[in-house]
């Protein structure tokens, strides 16, 4: 996945005010493939919000996700099995050492890593020693990724 596919997609994604389905038509428009969309928008914000969260400090961010194969069993991989996840993190790097940066913290709180560490905050619980899981893809087959089409 090239850098200017992953930059388009970060524009749209955190875009002022748009809405989930403009998202998915946009990403769409952006690659033709449903298949890759649906991939950006999973998981273009789950790495910033991972780099977002790692920034801190305080937490262990596993670098490991699950995926449903075709029998509904969850298989877990390596972050490494993506390859969108290299040039994500590569460009919210750059975009979070720009302070500040709207468009990186957007992108960023649209994960379900940052909301994880965002409510264990609101609850008082303290982050420091803790250790984020993975997120689980529900709308990501397993075989883009045991197939060796990732």
């Amino acid at each position: 996945m090239s850098k200017a596919t992953i930059s388009a997609a970060v524009e749209i994604i955190g875009r002022d005010g748009i809405t989930e389905e403009e998202i998915e038509d946009e990403v769409l428009a952006l690659v033709g493939d449903p298949l890759v969309a649906r991939r950006l928008i999973d998981w273009v914000p789950e790495v910033f919000g991972r780099v977002l969260v790692a920034s801190m400090g305080r937490v262990t961010v596993v670098k490991e996700f699950e995926v449903q194969d075709e029998r509904g069993e969850w298989r877990r991989l390596p972050f490494e099995s993506e390859p969108i996840v290299a040039v994500a993190q590569q460009r919210a790097r750059e975009l979070g050492a720009q302070s500040p940066n709207d468009l990186f913290l957007k992108v960023a709180l649209r994960s379900a890593v940052a909301s994880a560490v965002a409510d264990a905050i609101k609850e008082g619980h303290p982050l420091t020693g803790s250790s984020i899981g993975g997120p689980s893809f529900v709308t990501l087959p397993a075989s883009v990724y045991l197939n060796g089409q990732g």
